[in-house]
């Protein structure tokens, strides 16, 4: 049994499940996996350098097509 709710279909995601961004945790890996997985990965940035927060995103696109969030 699945569960669709306008959550998913204003994300384009198959779960209603969200990712936290949680700052030192939810990094490139993380993130891409909760997105494979049908939910919505986030990225936790908070405190991070620009570089480092463009590093990531580059990153998670390589893992996944599906869309995924910065916090």
């Amino acid at each position: 049994m699945s569960l669709r709710t306008p959550f998913c279909d204003f994300l384009d995601i198959e779960h209603p499940i969200m990712l936290a961004g949680m700052g030192g945790v939810s990094y490139a890996e993380v993130c891409a996996a909760m997105a494979n997985a049908g939910g919505y990965g986030c990225l936790g940035m908070a405190g991070m350098g620009p570089d480092f927060i463009r590093a990531q995103m580059r990153k998670v696109k390589t893992l996944t097509d599906r869309p995924f969030g910065v916090d």
